[in-house]
């Protein structure tokens, strides 16, 4: 058994692989699909995992959290680019609408505040979330990267900075 610096056990990569299949039917209908006020109210605080954001019936974004429930109102109640990448890279959408260009500049010179709050507000509205409870951070990582190539959600990207 290998263990990382913190003591915790590496699960083997075959081991993380057989069980992203068992996740296809969850991922892809089983889970039913909540407003931002029906998630709030019924995720409890500290639940780690998955969630999923549709824009109608269709999944937009997948995203991993620590706390889902926290992960949500970052993402729904704060206009912030550093708590919300997805909503930055819809703020950004927003801001070529608007100025017939690309955002070029700094992300943290972007003026989420001025591009973002009408997004905020119709994600609020419009906007479904569907969420598995996963515990396993390994395993966690691994599936967001396979739901988010299923589901071919186009808000997301791999790109560190």
């Amino acid at each position: 058994m290998i263990k990382n610096y913190n003591d915790e056990e590496i699960p083997s990569s075959k081991k993380l692989l057989e069980n992203l299949k068992e996740y296809d039917e969850e991922l892809l209908c089983k889970k039913k699909l909540l407003s931002v006020k029906e998630a709030l109210k019924e995720i409890e605080e500290g639940v780690s995992g998955l969630y999923i954001i549709y824009d109608d019936k269709s999944p937009v974004y997948v995203g991993i959290s620590r706390n889902i429930k926290r992960r949500f109102r970052q993402h729904f109640k704060t206009l912030n680019h550093n708590t919300s990448s997805f909503l930055y890279r819809l703020a950004k959408e927003n801001y070529k609408k608007v100025n017939n260009k690309e955002y070029t500049g700094n992300r943290e010179k972007f003026e989420i505040k001025e591009y973002g709050k009408i997004i905020q507000d119709e994600l609020n509205r419009n906007y479904r979330i569907k969420y598995i409870q996963v515990s396993d951070f390994y395993f966690l990582a691994l599936l967001e990267i396979y739901a988010s190539c299923l589901l071919e959600t186009k808000w997301n990207s791999f790109k560190t900075h």
